[in-house]
């Protein structure tokens, strides 16, 4: 799953670069033509848009890679508990909570 998301990571890094490719041709399309305000405010507003769109993809993949740390964490408390050496786990009170 890691790699899937590495993968993920990647093509929107590539696209990122398009994006920037694509971006940097509009501000000097866009430096020719300041005289119309109206497409400033509609590019300002496909900015504000889009940092919410990546700002929220960014919290489902941190969502996800908590649910991950928990469940890793559990599987490590579990281990611990079926350890030959059970004594030695009560010396970490704080790992099960």
């Amino acid at each position: 799953m890691v790699i899937k998301r590495q993968n993920m990571k990647d093509d929107r890094d590539e696209s990122d670069g398009e994006e920037m490719d694509h971006d940097s041709g509009e501000s000097s399309s866009t430096s020719t033509d300041s005289t119309d305000g109206s497409d400033s405010d509609d590019s300002s507003e496909m900015d504000v848009a889009e940092c919410e769109r990546r700002r929220n993809e960014c919290l489902d993949i941190l969502a996800d890679l908590e649910r991950q740390f928990n469940t890793l964490r559990e599987q490590y408390i579990m281990a611990l508990l079926n350890c030959r050496g059970r004594q030695h786990v009560f010396t970490f009170p704080n790992l099960l909570n």
